[in-house]
C-alpha cells in the first residue's frame, strides 16, 4: 500500500496534482516504517538483508530531502549508489551459484526443549 501511495504521488507530481508532496512524503515514510518493521521481527537476518535495510534507509530518506530541497550530499547519493549495486551483485551471485540466501547462513542450532 505504501509503494502505491509513493506512486500516486509520483503520478500527482507529473500531472502536476495537488498533494503531490504529500503523497510522497507519506509513501516514502510509510516504506522506511514498514520496511524497518519486517527487518525487526525477521529471525533470521543476513548481510544481505542490512544492505537492503540500508539502501532503503539511505535512498529514501535522500530522495525526501530532494522534496524538501534541502541541499544533498553527494556522498549520501555515492552510498546509495553503492549500496544498490552491492544488492544486485550479491543476488546476481546467489542465482548463478544456484543457492537460496538461507543456505549461506549458518544455521543455529535450537535448544532442547528439557532446558527451556
Amino acid at each position: 500500500m505504501a509503494v502505491g501511495i509513493l506512486g500516486l504521488g509520483l503520478i500527482f507530481r507529473t500531472l502536476r496534482l495537488p498533494y503531490s508532496f504529500i503523497l510522497q512524503i507519506f509513501g516514502s515514510s510509510a516504506i522506511i516504517i514498514a520496511y524497518l518493521l519486517f527487518y525487526i521481527r525477521y529471525t533470521r537476518k543476513s548481510t544481505l538483508d542490512s544492505f537492503k535495510l540500508g539502501w532503503i534507509l539511505v535512498f529514501l530518506s535522500e530522495r525526501m530531502l530532494s522534496l524538501m530541497h534541502f541541499p544533498i550530499p553527494l556522498v549520501l547519493k555515492n552510498i546509495s549508489s553503492l549500496l544498490i549495486f552491492t544488492v544486485y551483485f550479491w543476488v546476481a551471485k546467489l542465482e548463478l551459484s544456484g543457492r537460496d540466501q538461507s543456505e549461506i547462513e549458518e544455521l543455529q542450532e535450537e535448544l532442547p526443549e528439557d532446558i527451556l
